[in-house]
């Protein structure tokens, strides 16, 4: 994935800081995203990254 790819959260854009291999395992890749505080307290949200068209596995995080 380029960093230069729209990245959003619920609708609200996120800034990726990284996105690439991880380095331990082949083939598993990691995206480090910066959440903006305007996302603070919006609870259990559902994470759903799509490449080129192709979905990841989703991952469910809590905005606290």
């Amino acid at each position: 994935m380029k960093t230069g790819r729209a990245f959003q959260i619920l609708g609200t854009p996120v800034t990726v800081l990284y996105a690439g291999a991880q380095g331990s395992y082949p083939a598993l890749d990691q995206v480090d995203v910066l959440v903006p505080a305007s996302l603070a307290g919006t609870g259990l949200v559902n994470i759903v990254l799509t490449v080129d068209g192709v979905a990841a596995n989703s991952l469910e995080i809590k905005l606290q």
